[in-house]
Order: structure tokens, then C-alpha cells, then sequence
């Protein structure tokens, strides 16, 4: 019986352990995407992997003294309009946290222009899918 008990804890923690994965995997392929998407200015990938709901706060922005709150629809306007992104950026992935259908994200993007140390919001959809729903990036100039 023992034997029974420890085999079906063990099955549990390999499946909870299994599905951590596979979801970590879809998270970062999400990440990678929102940052291709961006030096892109791709607006329709970008489409997909922004929930409906994605907000982009930015505190103090360049020394400004203010918050700045970017929906879904203007955040695609300025990259359609090619006033953000454009650069050729890599990606590191500092760490995920994954809490159930919610997931943060602590990343960097390094690029020519600017180096974003960015903490992204992210949640699971009905269909296994994750989207995110907030971006809160430090923006740092690259010194030339």
C-alpha cells in the first residue's frame, strides 16, 4: 500500500511537473514573439500574443515624472506607425513565476537603441494559449 501511495504521489508531482514545463516553453515562445514582434513592427503577430485587456505602464519614462498607460489599440498604432520598436533585440529570460492560469516574467531586451529590463504579465486562455496582458519595461538608453 505504501508502495501504491508513493507511486501515485510521485505520477502527481512528474505531471504537475511536466505541465510547469510545457507551460514555462509556450511563456517564453510568447515572450520571444512579443519582442520579434516589436523589432518587427509587426503588427498582426503582435495581435496574438496581446490579451485583449494588455496594458504597457511605463513609470517615469526618460526622466519624466509621470506613469504612462498604453492600451492594446494605441500600442499597436504606434507600432504600425513605426514610433516604437524596430530595433534587432535579444532576449534573456531572467525568471518566470508561474501560479496556476497566471505567469510573471522578469526579462531583458538588449538591442542597439535601448536596453529594456521589462516585467511581463501573463495569462493561460481557455485553449492552453498565453497571452499578456500587462508590460512594465525600465527603459535604458544604450550609451554610444
Amino acid at each position: 500500500m505504501k508502495t501504491l501511495l508513493l507511486g501515485t504521489i510521485l505520477c502527481l508531482s512528474l505531471t504537475d511537473n511536466y505541465g510547469q514545463s510545457n507551460s514555462a516553453k509556450a511563456i517564453v515562445d510568447v515572450v520571444e514573439m512579443f519582442a520579434k514582434s516589436a523589432d518587427q513592427q509587426n503588427v498582426t503577430k503582435m495581435k496574438k500574443v496581446l490579451h485583449k485587456d494588455f496594458r504597457a505602464l511605463v513609470n517615469r519614462m526618460f526622466g519624466s515624472k509621470d506613469l504612462s498607460v498604453t492600451d492594446k489599440e494605441t500600442y499597436l498604432s504606434l507600432l504600425e506607425a513605426k514610433k516604437i520598436g524596430g530595433d534587432d533585440r535579444a532576449v534573456r529570460i531572467n525568471s518566470i513565476n508561474i501560479q496556476g492560469v497566471n505567469a510573471y516574467v522578469h526579462a531583458t531586451f538588449v538591442g542597439k537603441k535601448l536596453i529594456f529590463n521589462t516585467y511581463l504579465l501573463l495569462v493561460e486562455q481557455e485553449d492552453g494559449t498565453w497571452q499578456i496582458v500587462n508590460d512594465m519595461p525600465v527603459i535604458e538608453k544604450v550609451e554610444s
